[in-house]
């Protein structure tokens, strides 16, 4: 926060039966983009990771979303997957594709 102002958050999940992390959302304000802020915040829960000992961290974003995805692979995020019809039947179709993406912890024991 500066000032009293959210300028952004992530929301983490565990996933118990998989020992994965889940990153529900992450969200950093327009103007502040481009600083290094997103990138702390990933930092910080690849950290809780190796700390915990969970074996990866699992995200999804939009196929459209091409700054996310970018983002993401600068990260050291792979894509393992994807769902053609998670948000719309014909998601094909609008170009709009759920894509999963990971970061696989090399520390995991």
């Amino acid at each position: 926060m500066k000032e009293n102002e959210l300028i952004a958050a992530i929301e983490i999940c565990p996933e118990t039966w998989s020992n994965r992390l889940m990153i529900t959302e992450l969200w950093v304000e327009s103007h502040y983009r481009k600083q290094g802020i997103g990138t702390a915040l990933i930092n910080f829960v690849k950290k809780q990771a190796i700390k915990k000992n969970y074996r990866a961290i699992i995200l999804e974003t939009q196929s459209c979303n091409t700054t996310a995805i970018e983002f993401y692979l600068k990260q050291e995020f792979v894509l393992f997957g994807f769902d053609r019809c998670c948000y719309h039947n014909d998601d094909m179709n609008r170009k709009e594709v759920r894509l999963n993406f990971g970061w696989f912890n090399s520390h995991f024991k």
